[in-house]
């Protein structure tokens, strides 16, 4: 078979499993031929500015649909480019498939034009690697590891001939043994557990059972979602750093057991559960790494129905009632919500009674909105959650709009990601997407910055020309600049959520400095 008609044999498949999406930067070999398939499919090819975004938005469109999207990328410098999106996926848990062009293992060394390693430079990232041929002989058992727990990126290099293999991304490592029932027991004989959630249980669809429990719940940014945060017993987020005014310090407080379902240690930046005993129930299938903090009573794989077993028994518990109301009205006072700060425009965000989807690069906005703006069935939160990879809000709003149409995105990016790949703001404004670009501005690398020790050079963390909206109102969008909360608001307002908009919002540079101390 040659390579032409292992290409169609793929596009035949893909189109069978749904892909209904493509972005990348292509070659003019195998790539091009690749997207004439796909197109022939019906399946929509869409030009990025830059590979890394490309694999970005096929993640975010794959993460919002559950129906995988492509990148596709040229051989050597074009794959180096896309390494950053592809890892970016990677650390979401996203399931994620890109194709490239590539030298095949039979290729004569002296053929070094942009010659590289690939599956040297992947394979720390990527869950499964292979060559084309391999993929056509065996698509729906590449595809389902691929999504299976835990899930990552797929890459497939186009050429004929054997791959190197595969590896697992990460080694399980030795776990407590213990058994589900004692551990269960241990549940029956807690007064104020507190649970807390992490991206397993949104993975394996347990929102039904979670909806029915009555106790305090925290969940990480990777879960968000998983839990109507309009629920009474939502507490927000846990990040295992937070400081005094952040509600995970005050549960863990109160609480006399930790109970963490699908958390990873991926998904969390510190090692702070109060000193409280710990039981960790996580998937089976799982392929993460296993090590948590002491002190730990159980660490338990199960199955879903051994998860089910878990949030039965928690459901004949019951305290808190008023808690986590009484900590997000508190967290909401002490932000200060009359302040001109993010604060302020992730409130109005919140606010809104419509669906719409929240895309948050890294900043200390991020920190803000993560604690303001709730989640629920009709507001998805799309972003690096664990890898706080900065730059990634735009091109991932661009995914999640591309594969929820009719979906108003807001896209929270600051000053040092807006700079990642402005180049796609063209992107949306050619497709005419909805999506609203909020531009956190106070002229330098903030959450640095307010981290910065004394006597440390500032000037590096400065921003020259830091201002955007006359460059997105060049391309063509509808762009404005707001210094208060009224402006803001009534931009918002009279935006129609069919057309593109970017609001540059400035901020008080000391103020800005300050906002999420206390919090984490």
């Amino acid at each position: 078979m040659t390579i032409e008609n292992r290409i169609e044999t793929i596009a035949e498949f893909l189109s069978g499993v749904g892909v209904a999406h493509a972005f990348g930067i292509c070659g003019s070999g195998p790539s091009l031929t690749l997207i004439g398939a796909l197109d022939k499919r019906g399946i929509t090819y869409i030009n990025a500015s830059h590979e890394a975004s490309a694999a970005m938005m096929a993640g975010a469109a794959t993460r919002v649909s559950g129906v995988p999207a492509l990148s596709i990328s040229i051989k050597g410098p074009g794959l180096v480019n896309a390494v950053a999106g592809i890892s970016y996926n990677h650390f979401e848990d996203t399931p994620s498939i890109s194709f490239s062009e590539s030298y095949g293992p039979d290729s004569p060394a002296w053929r070094m034009h942009k010659r590289i390693d690939q599956f040297g430079l992947l394979s720390p990232i990527v869950k499964r690697y292979c060559s084309i041929s391999e993929f056509v002989d065996n698509p729906r058992e590449i595809m389902s590891e691929t999504f299976a727990e835990t899930p990552g990126p797929l890459h497939i290099d186009l050429f004929e001939g054997k791959s190197k293999g595969s590896q697992d991304r990460i080694k399980e490592s030795k776990h407590l043994p213990s058994s589900l029932s004692s551990a269960i027991s241990r549940i029956g004989a807690a007064v104020r557990p507190l649970v807390i959630l992490g991206s397993v249980t949104k993975r394996v669809r347990l929102e039904v059972e979670i909806a029915s429990l009555k106790l305090p719940i925290l969940t990480t940014a990777a879960a968000r979602g998983v839990l109507s945060e309009n629920s009474p017993f939502a507490a927000g987020i846990f990040t295992g750093d937070g400081k005094e005014h952040s509600p995970e310090v005050h549960l863990l407080s109160a609480c006399d057991l930790v109970i963490a379902i699908g958390v990873r240690t991926s998904e969390i930046t510190g090692q702070n559960f109060g000193g409280r005993p710990i039981l960790r129930f996580d998937y089976i299938k799982s392929t993460h790494v296993r090590d948590f903090p002491k002190p730990i009573e159980h660490d338990i794989s199960c199955s879903l129905n051994g998860l089910k077993e878990v949030f039965s028994a928690l459901e004949s518990l019951e305290w808190g009632n008023d808690l986590a109301c009484e900590l997000r009205l508190g967290l909401l006072e002490y932000l200060n919500l009359d302040q001109w700060l993010p604060a302020q425009c992730f409130k109005v965000i919140d606010d809104l009674k419509l669906p719409h989807a929240l895309a948050l690069d890294t900043g200390s906005f991020c920190t803000i909105g993560e604690h303001i703006w709730r989640a629920n069935r009709d507001r998805i939160l799309i972003g690096s959650n664990n890898g706080r990879f900065m730059g990634g809000s735009i091109p991932s709003s661009i995914g999640m709009a591309i594969a929820a149409p009719g979906i108003p995105v807001y896209c929270a990016v600051g000053d040092g990601g807006i700079q990642a790949y402005p180049a796609e703001l063209k992107l949306i404004m050619a497709l005419k997407l909805p999506i609203c670009i909020l531009f956190m501005s106070d002229g330098q690398y903030g959450s640095i910055a307010c981290a910065a020790p004394d006597g440390s050079s500032m000037s590096s963390l400065m921003i020259k020309m830091p201002s955007w909206y006359r460059v997105a109102e060049a391309m063509g969008m509808n762009s404005a600049r707001c210094e208060n909360g009224t402006s803001f608001r009534e931009t918002i307002d009279s935006w129609d959520r069919k057309s593109p908009l970017f609001i540059e919002c400035i901020f008080d540079r000391s103020a800005y400095l300050v906002m999420t101390k206390g919090l984490r």
